[in-house]
């Protein structure tokens, strides 16, 4: 009966531990497809559009081969070296969710990158490719690189900080203070909305779109 009794203990121990373990590796399979899923696609928009702003028919950017996003055509790509040779984000205009599953957002009123005033990026940190996972890494003096039908334009960190979420104060245009300024923004801690996390960058340089092939 003790013998029984134990083995069914062991048994049950054991289905526990096996239940366990399989719904850990079922959401976290889940997690990584997701991921990868949008890194996917953001790699392949991002690609396109570079190709066609570095590219551009004989009369300025041939906008008909931009690639299209949720909301619209990709307006931008971003590649900050600092996070790897391989990364590369598009932008697209506005920050509603499905724009943030497939890259980065533009928020609503910010002047294109090149021009003066303050350019608010938004991007996941932990979710949907995780694209702004490790910005919290970038330091003064670190590039942020962003291509459009315009050019390209380079820009160098100048500050970091964290803040509350409603502080919509490190986007707005009078931040900018009269320069061409980049701003990033995500949640912050990972895995949580509590706080936001901003870096500012401002434009060093700049190299306009060549107009026509033979240019």
């Amino acid at each position: 009966m003790r013998r029984t009794r134990g083995s069914r203990v062991r048994l049950i121990g054991v289905s526990v531990l096996v239940v366990g373990v399989l719904l850990t590796a079922g959401l976290g399979g889940g997690w990584w497809w997701t991921n990868w899923r949008a890194r996917t696609t953001a790699h392949h928009l991002a690609d396109r559009a570079t190709r066609a702003f570095e590219a551009p028919g004989p009369k300025g950017p041939d906008l008909a081969v931009i690639p299209r996003g949720v909301n619209g055509p990709v307006i931008a790509v971003v590649r900050i070296p600092k996070l790897g040779n391989d990364w590369r984000m598009p932008v697209e205009l506005g920050t509603g969710t499905e724009i943030l599953r497939q890259g980065l957002g533009m928020y609503e009123g910010s002047p294109q990158p090149g021009q003066h005033g303050n350019v608010g990026l938004a991007g996941h940190r932990t979710t949907w490719g995780a694209p702004f996972k490790h910005i919290n890494e970038l330091a003064s003096g670190d590039l942020i690189r962003v291509w459009t039908a315009e050019g390209r334009f380079d820009y160098r960190v100048v500050s970091a900080g964290v803040t509350d979420p409603s502080d919509i104060s490190v986007v707005q245009q009078k931040t900018a203070r009269g320069r061409a300024m980049l701003t990033l923004t995500t949640c912050h801690p990972e895995f949580s909305a509590a706080q936001r996390l901003y870096v500012h960058a401002v434009l060093v340089s700049s190299l306009p779109a060549a107009k026509g092939r033979s240019a």
